[in-house]
C-alpha cells in the first residue's frame, strides 16, 4: 500500500484475495499471491461498492467482507 495504508500480507492470502475477487468481478489477473497495481485496483473498486475505507490493500475489514459469505 501506500502512505498510511500499508500491510504485510501473506502470499496465501494474496492468493485468496486474488481468487474471490476475480469470482466477484472485479480481478482478471493471475492467482499469482503478488500485490501489484491491478490487484490495488480491484481492491479499491471492491471497498468502493462495499463502502470500506478505500485504502487498497486487502486489511482486516476488507478481507473479513471479502472472504466471509
Amino acid at each position: 500500500g501506500t502512505n498510511e495504508y500499508r500491510a504485510q500480507v501473506y502470499e496465501a492470502i494474496l492468493k485468496r484475495t486474488q481468487a474471490a475477487l476475480k469470482i466477484k468481478g472485479y480481478y482478471g489477473g493471475a492467482e499469482s499471491g503478488v500485490y501489484d497495481d491491478q490487484l490495488r485496483n480491484a481492491l479499491l473498486q471492491f471497498q468502493q461498492a462495499e463502502n470500506l475505507t478505500r485504502t487498497g490493500v486487502p486489511d482486516p475489514a476488507t478481507l473479513w467482507t471479502l472472504l466471509n459469505p
